[in-house]
């Protein structure tokens, strides 16, 4: 019985290590995909998926793809809508294919060409996680600068609301990653939304014009502009 035990954890072993690998193929797949359409291309692509969340509560999901493709807590990543007939380990994987082939049907891009000879299971996925940060957090940044540089209304539509919220949430994640942003809720009420890394909410709202983070009881504590 011990060594049947033993066997059964190896082959397990073995299957982790295996899809460890694959999902990091897939990082950096995607990485590559992302710095053949360069930082323009990015944005348009980043875009097109953000204003889709209108209709899904997808925040983690969007999160996962753009900015912390490292963090693999299903609870955190996989939206309760995704309710495909497929693992949870496969739907991130799906997540991270998802977002490079957007890209590279938009710019008719090839799949990249991966060294067959890379040991992936040797890889650190932080490393190819920051690589990730390093091509979306300018092109989340510019397209937040867009949006503070043009016309604000003092109450957004609802899809407005939810689509910046979502943007500024992933770049806060893309900006620091070790207190990555967990949750994502807006309030269609007040035109205000709360993001959390788990331990520390910050509130978003527009005031007289200008985006901002505001306390409770909704004093500015400090314009957006400022935090990019």
């Amino acid at each position: 019985m011990k060594l049947i035990c033993i066997f059964i954890s190896f082959i397990l072993l073995n299957v982790s290590a295996d899809y460890d690998a694959k999902y990091k193929k897939h990082v950096l797949a995607t990485n590559e995909s992302m710095l053949e359409a360069d930082t323009m291309g990015l944005e348009r692509v980043i875009e097109e998926v953000v204003y889709e969340v209108e209709r899904h509560n997808i925040f983690g999901k969007l999160n996962c793809m753009l900015a912390v493709p490292d963090c693999l807590d299903v609870t955190i990543c996989i939206p309760g809508s995704d309710l495909r007939s497929i693992s949870d380990t496969e739907k991130l994987l799906d997540y991270q294919d998802y977002i490079g082939w957007k890209i590279r049907r938009a710019f008719k891009i090839k799949y990249p060409t991966i060294n067959k000879n890379l040991n992936f299971r040797r890889i650190d996925l932080k490393n190819l996680a920051q690589d990730r940060r390093n091509l979306t957090r300018p092109a989340l940044k510019n397209i937040i600068n867009r949006v503070l540089d043009g016309p604000v209304e003092n109450i957004p539509n609802n899809a407005a609301l939810k689509g910046m919220c979502t943007l500024i949430g992933i770049y806060m994640s893309a900006k620091l990653p070790t207190s990555f942003i967990k949750t994502m809720e807006t309030n269609e009420t007040n035109h205000t939304c709360t993001i959390s890394d788990g331990r520390i909410n910050k509130i978003y709202k527009i005031n007289r014009g200008v985006w901002g983070q505001i306390s409770e009881n909704g004093t500015v504590l400090q314009r957006l502009q400022d935090q990019l």
